[in-house]
């Protein structure tokens, strides 16, 4: 087994990703224009007092249970607030909860249609129900699906949490004024057909207020023209200047009418050991420096430094954890064993349960 992982790593470093000098960013897309890499696009992070409040928003799902023609998730979206790095209590329920039901059906002209249905576990939270309502996904379009297959019913669980996360971010601006932040656990592109319906509401609000929205990616699959991670080769740009903490400004042009921003990419700690992709509106562009600024300071914990502590606590509050799965898997189907239908949603889950069986006898 240490023959086959030393051959990996030997294949790796004699790869060609590490025999070419990146010099650009490398887009597929042409509506994104590259800045040549440059070490003088790095600017340190200045260290000013604010006043700004942070305010952050995450979400998670998982599948409860599924059938080839039916799925059904938990959904659960969080918000925080900060300010000097003291957490504020929100004058809303900051925790909510959804079951979300996906079924499939073939319509008229034989395509397979995806509808789903949102249940707020608190009734308190039907406001959000009834904004995202009932929709309708064709199950081969291109903003779920790849390589022109079919997308998984999964899918639909994700999609769903995407639009909650969106709505609670609009939200989350009748509680903030001017120059507050609210972050994004991601980047502000929107990639899913009617994303936009619940996006835009929440840019044309903040713009209104004067309420910085950025965003801020855990990961970044970008790539250079030598085929390098871009996160990586700005890393190893950066030891050549004195920055402790730093900005690497300008990334490229964005000429995306789907992603209304402008890119960056920072370290927020001199202890951290990450890079993070960051984007800010493009029309609030000016308030970048000192956005980054009052983010870094909130990037102080040592449990992750560089990384928003507000973005780790929401992250903490709004996970679902496989545990809680099991309960609600549990109701739904004593439930479902009370209804007259039961056998036709019991042999429906049956056909797909083989592995899960498989997987309990392993454990």
């Amino acid at each position: 087994m240490n023959h086959a992982i030393n051959s990996v790593i030997e294949t790796l470093a004699n790869s060609e990703i590490n025999k070419n000098k990146s010099k650009y960013p490398y887009f597929t897309d042409k509506r994104y224009t590259s800045h040549i890499l440059d070490i003088n696009n790095f600017n340190e992070i200045q260290s000013h007092t604010h006043n700004h409040t942070i305010a952050a928003v995450d979400g998670g799902n998982i599948e409860i249970i599924s059938a080839p023609n039916f799925s059904l998730s938990l959904i659960r979206v969080a918000a925080n607030t900060y300010k000097n790095n003291k957490k504020i209590k929100l004058p809303f329920d900051n925790i909510m909860t959804f079951l979300c039901l996906t079924t499939s059906a073939i319509d008229q002209n034989k395509n397979i249609i995806y509808t789903t249905n949102l249940f707020p576990l608190n009734q308190k939270h039907e406001e959000f129900s009834k904004k995202i309502k009932t929709f309708e996904f064709n199950s081969f379009d291109p903003t779920i699906s790849s390589n022109q297959k079919k997308a998984d019913l999964t899918t639909m669980g994700s999609v769903t949490r995407c639009f909650l996360e969106w709505l609670l971010l609009e939200k989350l601006t009748d509680t903030l004024t001017n120059n507050d932040i609210i972050i994004k656990d991601g980047s502000l592109q929107t990639r899913i057909i009617g994303e936009n319906k619940y996006s835009d509401p929440l840019f044309t609000k903040a713009m209104k207020k004067n309420i910085i929205v950025c965003g801020l990616s855990k990961t970044t699959t970008l790539l250079t023209d030598t085929a390098a991670s871009l996160a990586e080769e700005i890393t190893n740009l950066s030891k050549n200047t004195n920055h402790k903490t730093w900005v690497y400004h300008p990334v490229c042009d964005i000429e995306h009418q789907n992603h209304k921003a402008e890119m960056y990419f920072v370290k927020l700690n001199e202890n951290s050991k990450h890079t993070f992709r960051f984007e800010i509106l493009k029309n609030q562009k000016q308030y970048a420096n000192t956005t980054i600024n009052a983010i870094a300071k909130n990037s102080n914990d040592i449990s992750f430094p560089g990384y928003p502590y507000a973005l780790i606590d929401v992250d903490r509050l709004a996970r679902v954890r496989y545990n809680e799965i099991e309960h609600y898997r549990v109701l739904f189907m004593a439930s479902a064993a009370k209804n007259p239908i039961r056998n036709k949603i019991l042999t429906s889950v049956s056909s797909i349960n083989a592995h899960g069986i498989l997987d309990r006898m392993i454990k």
